[in-house]
């Protein structure tokens, strides 16, 4: 529970938790075993190899979900290449607006210029 709580940054009911691993066990996607920390023994939860896989791909299909709402919105910096979400540094060039990274990559391409 305090991983999770700490994962999350907010207390998390062990009624939501606990049943939701249970389910998660009955599906074959994690297991539980029991280990002993500090003076008390406490079950543990891992995921199986099927858990991993159903976990990579859920995170793949996230992972295209957030790209492509992200991606029209990107710069790219004219130095680099590399691509800015937000708050990208620009300066006006031979009229132009041209957008950077930051303002290391704006000297270095003027400088290349």
């Amino acid at each position: 529970m305090s991983n999770v709580e700490q994962r999350l940054g907010q207390k998390v009911s062990p009624s939501l938790v606990y049943p939701f691993l249970r389910l998660l066990e009955g599906e074959g996607l994690v297991i539980s075993n029991e280990r002993n920390i500090g003076q008390k023994t406490r079950k543990v939860y891992s995921l199986t190899a099927s858990g991993r896989t159903l976990c990579n791909k859920l995170f793949r299909q996230f992972t295209t979900i957030v790209s492509s709402a992200i991606e029209p919105s990107m710069e790219v910096c004219a130095h680099c290449g590399c691509h800015v979400y937000k708050d990208a540094y620009s300066e006006e060039i031979k009229g132009r607006k041209v957008v950077f990274c930051c303002k290391y990559c704006a000297a270095a391409y003027t400088k290349d210029r």
